[in-house]
């Protein structure tokens, strides 16, 4: 059924209010339903790739790399990604990374974490 038409069905049973509501609402589902049909599906994620520097220094800190494994993706994500952000500045990269296995190793997560 058009829009135009349900429109009119309903200005006779419903508020200006409640058509207002409507009219925004049908929108953002014509822009969902769009955005989806120029996606096809679901979008996939790429494999989480490590790199062999931090890969390495995960390695070296004892128990590091055990606890790195048992992190959800999403965090491990984040985190590789602060990380990697800073590679082309040598000494906050460092630093970042230190940070990240020390943490790692004892267990604790940062940053905006939810329990």
């Amino acid at each position: 059924m058009c829009c135009a038409v349900l429109k009119e069905k309903r200005r006779k049973t419903t508020s200006l209010r409640s058509i207002r509501f409507y009219d925004r609402f049908s929108g953002r589902i014509l822009k969902l339903a769009a955005g989806r049909a120029a996606l096809g599906s679901a979008p996939r994620r790429e494999p989480l790739v490590v790199a062999p520097d931090v890969r390495r220094a995960l390695r070296g800190e004892p128990g590091a790399w055990a606890r790195f494994e048992k992190l959800p993706v999403a965090y491990k994500r984040i985190r590789l990604g602060f990380i990697e952000g800073a590679r082309g500045r040598p000494e906050i990269f460092a630093t970042r990374l230190r940070y990240f296995v020390r943490m790692t190793a004892r267990g604790k997560r940062y940053g905006m974490v939810r329990s």
